[in-house]
C-alpha cells in the first residue's frame, strides 16, 4: 500500500509541476500561492458510539495554476468524543488536487488528495493511508484572490481500527489567502 500512495503522490506532482509548466501559466494572474485555514465537522457513523460528530481544523498550502487547477499540501487534525468519555484525536497530510469551474458568481471544483491518517487514543495509535474526493465552491472577497471555501468531502482510510469507521464524510469551511 505504501508503494500505491508513494507513486499517487509522485503522479500528483508530475501532474501539478506539467500543469504549471505551460506557456502561459506565469503570465495568469490566477496563478498564484495561498494558505488556507478550515474548520468544520467529521460525521461519525452512529454505530461506533461517538456522543457526536468530530470537530477539525486544516491548514493549506497551495498553488492556483491557471485559474482551472491547484495543487495543494493539507495538514489537519481533530477530535471524535465517544459515549465512553474517551477521546480519538485524528490527524492526516495529505496531497489535493483541485480542478476548479471559474464562473463569474463562484468557483464550483472537484477535489481529490492521497495522504496519511492517524488515529490516536490513550489505548492505541494507528497510522494509515487516506485517500479522499469532495466537490465545493470558492467565492472571491476582494478581486485579488481572498477566497471564502467551503466543502464536502469523504475521506477513507486503511486503518486497522475495529472501534472506528474507516470512511468518514467531512464538511468545512474557511479562508485561503493568496500571496506572491
Amino acid at each position: 500500500m505504501r508503494r500505491v500512495t508513494a507513486f499517487a503522490i509522485l503522479g500528483l506532482l508530475a501532474f501539478g509541476a506539467l500543469a504549471q509548466s505551460g506557456p502561459n501559466a506565469q503570465e495568469d494572474e490566477l496563478s498564484q500561492w495561498y494558505v488556507g485555514g478550515h474548520v468544520g465537522l467529521a460525521r461519525v457513523d452512529d454505530e461506533f458510539g461517538a456522543s457526536d460528530d468530530g470537530e477539525f481544523i486544516r491548514i493549506a498550502l497551495g498553488r492556483r495554476l491557471g485559474g482551472t487547477m491547484a495543487t495543494e499540501l493539507e495538514v489537519g487534525t481533530g477530535t471524535v468524543e465517544f459515549d465512553d468519555g474517551t477521546d480519538l484525536d485524528q490527524h492526516h497530510v495529505s496531497l489535493n488536487v483541485l480542478l476548479i469551474n471559474r464562473s463569474a458568481q463562484w468557483n464550483p471544483y472537484f477535489l481529490v488528495g492521497v495522504g496519511a491518517f492517524k488515529n490516536e487514543a490513550d489505548t492505541f495509535s494507528d497510522t494509515g493511508a487516506m485517500v479522499q474526493i469532495g466537490a465545493g465552491g470558492m467565492w472571491d472577497l476582494n478581486g485579488y484572490g481572498l477566497m471564502l471555501r467551503a466543502d464536502v468531502r469523504y475521506r477513507y482510510s486503511d486503518l486497522d481500527v475495529e472501534s472506528v469507521d474507516p470512511g468518514q464524510w467531512v464538511a468545512g469551511v474557511g479562508l485561503d489567502f493568496p500571496f506572491r
